[in-house]
């Protein structure tokens, strides 16, 4: 039996140093000019302007002179009010990645490290048949059956293992690139800014990818 955990992404918070033994009232600094990490950002500003990312981006070892885009920092900018000025925002912070816009979906943004496009054998850029009813956590495990070279994330950090064993699908696509199968099969209303996540391990002997779905917006219940 798989067991699907739905974990949430949450945002850092950012410390500010008080002045209390100055006898002086500590001012909460502007949520606009915060810098946060870069997924974070695209979960801030898509929720501001109802618009959604995928992030397509490599594995890399801590040695790697690129691993340190995991880092990167963008501060808030509340008075960006397009998709295409959040996304020459990102460029400047992130050389490596394209943006790109989905073809079917225009509020739909895919996050792509250059990189992974120059992968012969990376099954997301790939045109692919598919047929899939289900629940939409299980669908790695079917494309790990069919395409071997993708598949669910299994180990790692607690706090980076989430899925979203709740949104039920229909896919019946035929030669589709993948990146466009598993994101117009998405019902995006009250859905989280991030759709999905997909990092890539190259190496020597192939690439392999795992994929994770974010779950729909957790609405508040009344007791």
């Amino acid at each position: 039996m798989q067991l699907h955990f739905l974990v949430l992404p949450s945002f850092i918070a950012l410390s500010i140093l008080t002045q209390q033994s100055f006898g002086v009232e500590p001012m909460d600094e502007p949520a606009s000019n915060r810098d946060v990490p870069w997924e974070d950002y695209l979960e801030l500003a898509g929720g501001r302007l109802g618009a959604h990312f995928t992030i397509e981006r490599v594995l890399r070892g801590s040695r790697d002179p690129q691993a340190k885009v995991v880092n990167v920092k963008i501060s808030d900018d509340e008075q960006l009010k397009t998709l295409e000025a959040v996304a020459s925002k990102l460029a400047t912070k992130l050389p490596g990645f394209d943006f790109v816009p989905n073809p079917q979906h225009p509020q739909v943004m895919h996050v792509i490290e250059r990189e992974l496009l120059e992968q012969k054998r990376y099954s997301l850029d790939r045109k692919h048949t598919l047929a899939y009813s289900g629940i939409l956590g299980d669908l790695s495990h079917v494309l790990e059956q069919q395409l071997h070279n993708i598949g669910p994330k299994t180990a790692g950090d607690w706090r980076r293992m989430f899925d979203d064993s709740v949104t039920r699908i229909e896919i019946n696509e035929k030669d589709k690139k993948l990146r466009d199968i598993i994101t117009d099969c998405l019902p995006l209303k009250d859905r989280q800014p991030l759709l999905w996540l997909a990092e890539t391990q190259l190496s020597k002997d192939g690439v392999h990818t795992t994929l994770q779905f974010y779950g729909p917006v957790m609405k508040p219940t009344n007791d």
